[in-house]
This record gives C-alpha cells, structure tokens and sequence, in this order.
C-alpha cells in the first residue's frame, strides 16, 4: 500500500492550500471543504463588520438640533428632473416629499442660495412645523407722531412699542399669550422676534432669556485695554447670542441643555 502525499494542487504556497489536502492524487477532500471554508471566511467577514458598527454606535453621543430650512412639496420623481439625475430603477418617483433648502449651507446647485435636497415627507413631517414670521407691529402708528424718550428707549431694546406676537404652527396661526406653554422651537422664534421667554418649570423669580443682537463694545471696557488699538474706532465687534436673566439680576450668556431643548413647558416671560 502506497503512502498518502501532499497533493501537488494543495501547495502551502497557493490560494488552494488546505491543511487536510493529503490525497492518492485526485483532491476529492479539498473540493469537498472549498465551499464550507468559503462560506466560513464569509461570515468572519460579517462579523467583523458588525463588530465595528455595533462599536461605532456605542461611541456615539446625543445631539438635538434646531435647523430652518426652506421647503416646499416635491415628488422623488421631480426632484431628480430638477437635478438633472435619471431616477433609480428600484425608487418610486411618485414619492410624496418635499424639496429643502439649508440656508446656512453651502449652496450645492448653481442658482440656489443654500444646500438643496429631498425629504420623505413622513421624514419632513416628523422633523419640521411651518412658522410664519410676521414683523411685530410698533405703536403708534401715527405717521406724525412724535417718539417720546421712553418710546424710543424701548425701541431700542426691543424693537417695539406692542406686545402683537403671531406665530404660525403646523400650518394654523395661534396667538402666543402670556401663559401658552411652546416648545423650544417656537420659544426660539419668539426670542427672534424680540421676546424674552423662560420655562414654566423653573423656580428662580424673574429668570428668563432673549437673544442679544450683534453689536459692538468699546475696547477700553476690559481693564487692561487689551484690545485697544485692534479693531477701527476701538469698538469690538460680537456676534448675536442667548443671554440669560438669572434670579440674582445677573445677565450672562446662555447654553441650553438637553433637558430644556426637549421642554414643552416653554412661555413668555
């Protein structure tokens, strides 16, 4: 009886090397096992990249934003006319959604001012209410009217001589009145507005926030001057930001929490 050799097709040096591949010359176990060692290198592979994903998702952190965009209803399949695209064979171009724009993105076609794309609208719906700014009245309205010296300083603070609020919210306008209880979103377009809010829940007496416009300030505010002579007339230049009333008087700039972003306890203050 001969003894079994190596077979020549499962050399140590070839893609076909199998560590069982010892036959009387015609390979049957090595073909036997090809499909199953594939079949293994397959799933390790898998694996492998589920191992990452599942690593990646564990490292990532929550985020809540407050974004505006631009939109208006647009099909899957208007859409992709309008960027000159042929619609994928597997997409439905009858597809409810709604063309967007991110005006404070980088514009990606030549004609618009922001980044354009597309919403699903179960998407859009579930991430977007409309908002209808209008500009809050001044009284009087008097064309001839002389501006008193109050009148003017409350202009200056505010914007305004009224108290006229009107936002518009999933398509319906509601008057938002002392006592309406707003989420953060709505609470935001009220501090644009010129309005201060605050949160029904908190406890300090006479807290709430408003957004301070871009201004300047003159450089020889800080102690040491050590600005003076950077910026042309010695006015340093800041730009728009949340500031913060606290209970004590105080006035300081604002981040919001989670907490307060996600509240619908929000209110004019």
């Amino acid at each position: 009886m001969s003894l079994l050799k190596q077979c020549d097709v499962a050399d140590i040096n070839s893609d076909n090397y199998h560590p069982y591949a010892t036959c009387c010359g015609k390979c049957e176990k090595l073909e036997r096992e090809k499909p199953y060692q594939e079949r293994l290198l397959a799933q390790h592979i898998a694996d492998a990249k589920q191992s990452e994903i599942e690593y990646r998702k564990k490292t990532m952190k929550q985020f809540n934003a407050v974004k505006e965009v631009n939109a208006k209803p647009m099909t899957r399949q208007e859409y992709n006319d309008l960027r000159g695209w042929r619609l994928p064979a597997d997409e439905d171009g009858s597809d409810e959604g709604y063309l967007t724009e991110d005006i404070n993105a980088p514009a990606n076609m030549e004609g618009w001012d922001g980044y354009i794309s597309w919403t699903p609208k179960a998407m859009f719906d579930d991430q977007f209410y409309a908002v209808n700014r209008v500009d809050v009245c001044t009284a009087p309205q008097d064309p001839d009217h002389e501006l008193t010296e109050d009148e003017v300083a409350t202009l200056a603070s505010n914007g305004s001589l009224c108290d006229c609020t009107w936002v518009e919210l999933d398509g319906t306008e509601h008057p938002i009145e002392e006592g309406d209880l707003i989420d953060f979103g709505t609470a935001l377009h009220l501090m644009e507005l010129g309005e201060r809010v605050q949160r029904e829940g908190w406890n300090g007496k006479g807290m709430f926030v408003y957004i301070v416009p871009a201004a300047s300030y003159p450089a020889q505010r800080n102690a040491k001057g050590v600005l003076v002579g950077d910026y042309p007339n010695d006015m340093v230049p800041y730009s728009a930001y949340i500031a913060l009333k606290t209970a004590s008087g105080e006035v300081e700039p604002w981040t919001i929490s989670q907490s307060d972003a996600l509240a619908t306890d929000w209110c004019l203050a």
